[in-house]
């Protein structure tokens, strides 16, 4: 992978942060075999997920609670994009919202081995945690008489799960965190964003709706 370029550059609906480089996302990504690979799957996704954004966008947007915006959206949209999804898996005396599989296998491997056993945690990809759609993810939360930041949060997940990679989301910004930084990447700071209401609106603007994945 090309170095990365230490600034953020805009994407339109994605907003990279340290994460990947610059150069790669704008000139490169789309040489890798994977991009022609799944290029029809990501369509019928985005169709799916702009399909599900007609019916459940007024909904979320009007002050919905953040267990609304979970089922209503947030859990809809993963199923879409084809993660089979686990709720409420404790971690010690914490518990994320969200784990994510890539098959149902994997999921049943870790129902098999119990939500409260350390080898559940063998088999999701992915921890997530869903915040309310106005709730930023950036600026510190209450509960349990703490005071907490989100990326802080997710942070504290991924590290205790060993997991490679954890999901931020408040239903409008979807963020991944990568749990290993390199030296020069910051704690808070290092992720790929996207605005997933906007990047429905480009979809939907694109001409026959495919432009982006041209």
């Amino acid at each position: 992978m090309a170095r990365r370029v230490q600034q953020q550059l805009p994407f339109g609906p994605v907003r990279n942060s340290e994460l990947f480089a610059n150069h790669w996302l704008e000139r490169r990504l789309r040489d890798e075999p994977e991009w022609g690979a799944h290029r029809r799957a990501a369509a019928e996704c985005l169709d799916a997920i702009a399909a599900l954004w007609q019916r459940q966008g007024p909904t979320v947007q009007s002050g919905a609670s953040e267990a609304e915006v979970e089922q209503s959206w947030i859990r809809p949209v993963l199923d879409a994009m084809g993660w089979s999804v686990l709720a409420r898996a404790p971690i010690h005396s914490r518990v994320p919202d969200l784990s994510l599989f890539l098959d149902g296998e994997a999921r049943d491997r870790a129902t098999a081995a119990g939500t409260n056993h350390p080898d559940f945690w063998k088999h999701p990809t992915i921890v997530a945690d869903a915040k309310a759609w106005g709730i930023s993810l950036d600026r510190p939360t209450r509960g349990g008489g703490v005071r907490e930041y989100p990326p802080e949060q997710i942070e504290w997940y991924v590290q205790r799960t060993g997991l490679d990679w954890g999901l931020l989301t408040n239903g409008r910004l979807w963020r991944i965190i990568p749990r290993t930084l390199q030296p020069d990447q910051k704690r808070f700071q290092t992720y790929l964003e996207i605005d997933l209401p906007l990047m429905i609106q480009r979809w939907a603007d694109a001409p026959c709706g495919r432009r982006g994945l041209a």
